[in-house]
C-alpha cells in the first residue's frame, strides 16, 4: 500500500465514522472550551482591570495624616527615587439632594493631573471651580447641566468647606478610586453611607490643605502579581521614612510657631499689664488730687460760711440793739420837744446829733448785714461748684474703676487662653501616618476575590469534562477499533508494522482532539469570559473586557487533549496488536454468558418477559460499555445537578434575608433624633399603621481581623424592639442575646472573612484615623450585607460619640400596604428617606443574576456534554449490534418493539447513572460553594428538592432525544448488509 493509498484510508476512516470523529471532537471541544473560557475569564478580568488602573493611572500608595499635607510634603515625595509621581488631593463629605429631593451624601474629590484620573463617559470636563463631574453609577447623561447643591444639612464647618454652594454637572465618569459600582466608603456624616462621589477642580474647596497624598512607583507590575506585591513593598520604606520626616518637621515647625505666638502673646500680656498699672497711678493719682483741691475749697467754704454766719449774728445783735435805742432816743426826743417838756433845746438839739449817729450806725449794720448776704451767695454757688467737681469725681472714679477692672479681666482671660495654649501645646501629639495601597481599597481588593470565584470553578468542572472525555475517546476508539479488527490482521498480514497501524488510528483521534481543541479554545477564551464579565458588569461595569491569549494555558490544553485522546487510543491498539495477524484476522468470539445475580432472584426473575431478561442479561454481559455508561451519564448528572444547587444556593438568598432575618418591611431616616417624644408623636400619627417601630443610629465602618480589612454597617440600639425586626439566630436556630455594653454581635459572613469565633476581640474603625476594640458576644446568620451590632452606651463610651439615633426599622400593620405606608410616612415633616426592603430585595436578586449567568454556563455545557455522551455511547451500542437488530427484525419484530428492545438498556443504564450522580453532585455543590467567596453575601448552600427532580428529568430528556435521533438510524439499516457484514 503506498503512502497515497495509506492516507486516502485514513481520510475513508474518518469520512466512514464522521458521527464518531464528530463526537470526539465535540467532546474535546466543550472541555477544552468550558477549561479554557473560565480559566481565561480571570485572566480576562485581571487584563481589564490592569489596563483600566495603567490608563487612569491609579494610585500606589494613598497617604493619610492627623496633620494634613502641604505642597513642601508633595514635593519632598516627589523626590524619593522609589516614587514615580507624588500628587495631593482635597476630599470633603457634604449633604446634598438627589433628583427626589431625597437627602443623599456625597463626597468630593480636588481633580488631580496625573494620578487617579477620572475616566470621562460624557459630556466634558470641568473648566471652572464652580463646575463638577458626576459618579456615572449614580447620575446619567440626563443630569448633565444640572447643580449639586450643598444644603442646609450641613453645619457651618461643613460648608465652609467649599468655594461655592453649588456646581454645575459638566460630565460623567468612572473613578478608579471606585471599581465597584455599590461601594462608595464610609463618613462621620449622616448614617455614615456615602451615596456618590464628584469630582471638582482644586479651586471649589477652601482647604489650605491636602487631606490626602497619592503616590505611584517607579516599579510596578501586573495587578495583584507577586512582582506588582514585591515592588509596592520595596517602595514603602522610603515613601513612610520620607512622610515621616516631613511630617515631623511640620510638627516641629507647628510646636515652633505655636511657641512663638505664646510668647509674643505672653509679651504683650505683660506690657498691657505694666501700662494698665502706670494708667491705674496715673487717673487715681489726679483723681486723689482733684479730691483733695475739693475738699480744701469745701473747708474754706464751710469755715466762711461759719464766719458770715457769727459776723451776721453779730451784726443782727448791734442792728436788734440799735433799733431799740433809736426808738427810744427818738420817743425821748418827741417827749422833750412836746410842749412843756422843759428840755432845753440844746439837748434836744445833742439828742437829735446823736440819733443822726445812730441812725448812721444802723445804716452801716444794714450795708454789712447786705455785704454778708452776697458774700453767703458767693459761697452758696462755690458749695455748687464743689458739689458737681465731687460728682465728676465720684462719676470719674466709677469709671475708672470699671474700666480698669475690664482691663485686668481681660489680662486675666488673656491669661487664660495663654495658660490653656500651653496645656495644649504640651498635649499636642506627634502626626499619625496611615499608609494604604491599592488593596485598603475595597473594590479592588474585593476584584480578585471575585475573578477567583471564577478560577474556582474553572479548578472543578473541567476534570469532570476532561475525565468524561477521555471516557468518551477509549469507548469510540475501542469500539473502531474491534470493527476494524479484520482490516487491522490483513494489514499485519501485509506487512505493516504495529506503530504504522497505531499511527492510522492516532491520526484519527488526535486530529479531532486538536481540532477540537483549537476550536474550544478559541471560542471559550473569547464567549465565555464575554458573558461573564457582562454578568459582572451589574458590579463593576468600569470598561470592556479585554481578551488575551493564555499560550501556556493554550498549550496545557491541547496536551490534555491529545492525553485523552492519543492515550485512550494507544492503550485501545496496544491489546489488539499483541495478537498474530491469523489470530486477528479471525472474528472475535462473543463473550460467555454466564448468569447474573438477578436471576439467582427466582421469583422476580420468572415474572420477568422474556425480552427484558435478554436486555438484563446484555448490560452485565457488557460490562466495560455499562462502566462507561454510569460513568459518563453520572458525571454529567454531577454535574446538572451541581449547577441547579449553586442556583439554589445563589437565588434564595434575597427572599430568605429580606422575610426570616430582617423581618421589617422598610428602614426610615429621620432629621430629628427619635426621643421619646418624637416616637410618641410618630406613633400618634402612623400607629394604627404600624406594627414594630424599632429607633437606632446606623454608621459604615471598616472592621479588621485575620489581617483582613472589610467594610460593614455599625447598627446601634437601645431599643428591645430591635429583637422584633432583626432576628439574632444561629443557622440552627439558636437564640442569640443582644450585646451588652463592650461587646458587639456580627454576622457570620463577616466573622468567617475576619476569622473571629465569640470571645474574640474585633478592631473597629471609623473616622479614617480612630479605632476601638469590642468583644464579639455572638455570631448571628446572615445573607446580604455585614453588620456589627452595639449598644448605645457601648457606642458613647467606646467610640467617644453621643447616641442620637435618628433611623426606625418599620414593620406595616395588617391590612397596611407597605408602599402605602411608604407614601404616608413621606408626608411626615422630619421624614428625611425611606428605604423599603421589597426594593432591596429585587436588587439584591439583581446582582446574583453575575452567579446566575455561570450557573447557565455550567448546566447548559453540563448538558451539552451529556447529550454528547448519550448519543457517541448510544451509537456505539447501536452499532455493536447491527446484526442482532438485523437479526430480530428478519424475525418479525415491529419497529416500536425493536426499539424497545435495543434501547431498553441504554435507559436502564441512563437511571443508574443518575442514580449514581446525584450523591456525587451533592458532593460538588458541596465543594464549589465552600470555594465561591463573595464579600457581604453568604451562600445558603443548598439544593431544593425540585432542583433534583429538574437534574433527573434534563438528563432523561436528552437520553429521550438521543433515543429518537438513533430510532431513525435504526431504521435505516440494511438487513441484507448487515447479516453478511461477517462474511
Amino acid at each position: 500500500m503506498t503512502r497515497n493509498v495509506y492516507n486516502k484510508n485514513i481520510r475513508r476512516t474518518i469520512f466512514g465514522s464522521l458521527g464518531r470523529y464528530i463526537a470526539i471532537m465535540a467532546i474535546i471541544a466543550l472541555g477544552v472550551g468550558f477549561f479554557a473560557g473560565v480559566k481565561n475569564t480571570k485572566g480576562s478580568m485581571m487584563e481589564t482591570l490592569d489596563k483600566y488602573v495603567q490608563d487612569q493611572n491609579m494610585y500606589d500608595y494613598r497617604l493619610i495624616s492627623t496633620y494634613g499635607f502641604t505642597e513642601d510634603d508633595e514635593k519632598a515625595l516627589q523626590k524619593v527615587d522609589a516614587v514615580a509621581e507624588a500628587e495631593g488631593s482635597v476630599t470633603a463629605d457634604f449633604f446634598s439632594q438627589d433628583r427626589d429631593g431625597n437627602s443623599i451624601i456625597l463626597k468630593a474629590h480636588s481633580m488631580t493631573a496625573d494620578i487617579n484620573l477620572p475616566k470621562l463617559e460624557k459630556g466634558r470636563l470641568p473648566e471652572a471651580d464652580n463646575e463638577c463631574v458626576a459618579d456615572s453609577h449614580f447620575f446619567s447623561g440626563k443630569d448633565l447641566e444640572k447643580t449639586i447643591k450643598i444644603t442646609d444639612e450641613n453645619d457651618a464647618d461643613g460648608k465652609e468647606q467649599f468655594t461655592y454652594g453649588s456646581y454645575k454637572i459638566v460630565g460623567i465618569v468612572n473613578s478608579p478610586n471606585y471599581i465597584m459600582k455599590e461601594e462608595r466608603g464610609t463618613t462621620s456624616l449622616g448614617d455614615g453611607r456615602i451615596t456618590a462621589y464628584v469630582y471638582m477642580p482644586r479651586g471649589a474647596f477652601t482647604s489650605e490643605y491636602y487631606t490626602e497624598m497619592l503616590l505611584t512607583c517607579e516599579k510596578q507590575g501586573f495587578v495583584f502579581s507577586d512582582t506588582y506585591d514585591k515592588n509596592i513593598k520595596a517602595a514603602k520604606d522610603p515613601i513612610e521614612a520620607a512622610a515621616k520626616e516631613r511630617g515631623q518637621e511640620r510638627y516641629d515647625e507647628i510646636l515652633a510657631e505655636a511657641q512663638e505666638k505664646i510668647d509674643s502673646g505672653q509679651a504683650e500680656l505683660d506690657s498691657g499689664r505694666q501700662k494698665l498699672e502706670q494708667q491705674k497711678a496715673s487717673t487715681y493719682g489726679k483723681l486723689r488730687e482733684s479730691k483733695s483741691t475739693l475738699d480744701s475749697k469745701s473747708s474754706e467754704i464751710s469755715s466762711g460760711k461759719q464766719q458770715l454766719k457769727t459776723k451776721r449774728s453779730e451784726l443782727t445783735a448791734q442792728q436788734t440793739q440799735l433799733t431799740g435805742q433809736i426808738k427810744l432816743l427818738q420817743e425821748a426826743i418827741t417827749a422833750a420837744e412836746s410842749p412843756g417838756s422843759g428840755v432845753p433845746q440844746e439837748q434836744i438839739e445833742q439828742m437829735k446829733g446823736q440819733l443822726q449817729q445812730m441812725q448812721g450806725g444802723a445804716a452801716q449794720i444794714e450795708s454789712g448785714l447786705q455785704q454778708i448776704s452776697e458774700q453767703e451767695k458767693k459761697l452758696s454757688e462755690g458749695e455748687k461748684e464743689i458739689q458737681s467737681g465731687y460728682l465728676q469725681y465720684f462719676n470719674g472714679k466709677k469709671t475708672a474703676d470699671s474700666q480698669f477692672a475690664a482691663a485686668e479681666q481681660e489680662l486675666e482671660d488673656g491669661q487664660k487662653e495663654l495658660d490653656d495654649a500651653k496645656e495644649q501645646l504640651s498635649k499636642i501629639k506627634e502626626p499619625e501616618l496611615y499608609v494604604q495601597t491599592r488593596k485598603d481599597n475595597i473594590g479592588y481588593d474585593s476584584f480578585e476575590s471575585n475573578a477567583e470565584i471564577v478560577n474556582s470553578v474553572a479548578k472543578v468542572f473541567p476534570v469532570f469534562f476532561f475525565l468524561i472525555a477521555a471516557l468518551v475517546c477509549s469507548t469510540t476508539m475501542t469500539r473502531m477499533i474491534d470493527e476494524e479488527r479484520t482490516q487491522i490482521g490483513a494489514l499485519r498480514a501485509l506487512g505493516y508494522t504495529r506503530g504504522k497501524i497505531m499511527w492510522k488510528y492516532m491520526v484519527y483521534s488526535g486530529s479531532a482532539a486538536m481540532i477540537g481543541c483549537v476550536g474550544g479554545f478559541l471560542a471559550g477564551s473569547k464567549y465565555f469570559p464575554y458573558a461573564i464579565w457582562t454578568a459582572y458588569g451589574m458590579m463593576f461595569g468600569f470598561a470592556p473586557v479585554e481578551f488575551y491569549f493564555n499560550w501556556p494555558l493554550a498549550l496545557i490544553s491541547l496536551a490534555v487533549s491529545l492525553i485523552c485522546s492519543l492515550g485512550t487510543t494507544w492503550f485501545a491498539c496496544r491489546s489488539k496488536m499483541k495478537s498474530t495477524p491469523a489470530e486477528i484476522l479471525r472474528p472475535e468470539a462473543p463473550k460467555a454468558g454466564k448468569r447474573i445475580l438477578l436471576e439467582r432472584i427466582g421469583v422476580l426473575w420468572k415474572r420477568m418477559k422474556f425480552l427484558h431478561k435478554v436486555s438484563a442479561r446484555n448490560i452485565f454481559r457488557y460490562k466495560k460499555r455499562m462502566i462507561m455508561m454510569i460513568l459518563g451519564i453520572g458525571g454529567c448528572t454531577a454535574l446538572v445537578l451541581a449547577g441547579f444547587g449553586i442556583y439554589d444556593s445563589v437565588g434564595g438568598i434575597a427572599q430568605h434575608q429580606y422575610s426570616q432575618i430582617e423581618k421589617y418591611d422598610m428602614a426610615a431616616a429621620f432629621s430629628k433624633t427619635l426621643d421619646e417624644e418624637e416616637q410618641a408623636k410618630i406613633e400618634s400619627q402612623y400607629g394604627d399603621q404600624i406594627s414594630n417601630m424599632a429607633v437606632l443610629q446606623q454608621s459604615s465602618v471598616d472592621a479588621e481581623g485575620g489581617g483582613v480589612n472589610k467594610s460593614c454597617n455599625l447598627m446601634i440600639s437601645d431599643d428591645n424592639r430591635i429583637t422584633k425586626a432583626v432576628s439574632f439566630r444561629t443557622k440552627d436556630g439558636r437564640k442569640i442575646a443582644y450585646p451588652k455594653t463592650g461587646e458587639a454581635v456580627i454576622n457570620n459572613k463577616l466573622a468567617e472573612m475576619l476569622s473571629l469565633k465569640k470571645g474574640d476581640q474585633l478592631t473597629v474603625k471609623y473616622d479614617d484615623t480612630k479605632s476601638v476594640q469590642l468583644t464579639v458576644s455572638g455570631i448571628y446568620w446572615n445573607y446580604v450585607s455585614n453588620y456589627i451590632y452595639i449598644n448605645g452606651q457601648t457606642y458613647e463610651d467606646d467610640f467617644g460619640k453621643t447616641y442620637d439615633p435618628t433611623a426606625a426599622f418599620l414593620t406595616a400593620a395588617k391590612g397596611t400596604g407597605v408602599y402605602k405606608l411608604s407614601e404616608n410616612l413621606n408626608k411626615y415633616d422630619d421624614i428625611i428617606a425611606i428605604s423599603i426592603n421589597k426594593d432591596i430585595e429585587k436588587r439584591v436578586s439583581d446582582m446574583m443574576v453575575s452567579l446566575n449567568y455561570i450557573v447557565i454556563l455550567v448546566i447548559g455545557c453540563a448538558g451539552a456534554l451529556a447529550f454528547i455522551v448519550l448519543f457517541n455511547l448510544g451509537n456505539i451500542n447501536l452499532t455493536e449490534r447491527v446484526r442482532e437488530i438485523a437479526t430480530i427484525e428478519v424475525l418479525g419484530f415491529y419497529p416500536r418493539e425493536m426499539g424497545s428492545y435495543v434501547f431498553r438498556e441504554n435507559f436502564i443504564l441512563v437511571l443508574i447513572g443518575i442514580v449514581a450522580g446525584l450523591p456525587t453532585g451533592y458532593v460538588l455543590h458541596k465543594f464549589i460553594m465552600s470555594r465561591i467567596v463573595v464579600d457581604a453575601v453568604s451562600f445558603n448552600e443548598i439544593i431544593e428538592p425540585a432542583s433534583y427532580v429538574f437534574t433527573v428529568l434534563t438528563v432523561i430528556g436528552f437520553s429521550v432525544i438521543v433515543d429518537l435521533i438513533l430510532r431513525r438510524k435504526m431504521r435505516r439499516i440494511n438487513m441484507a448488509e448487515a447479516l453478511k457484514s461477517i462474511e
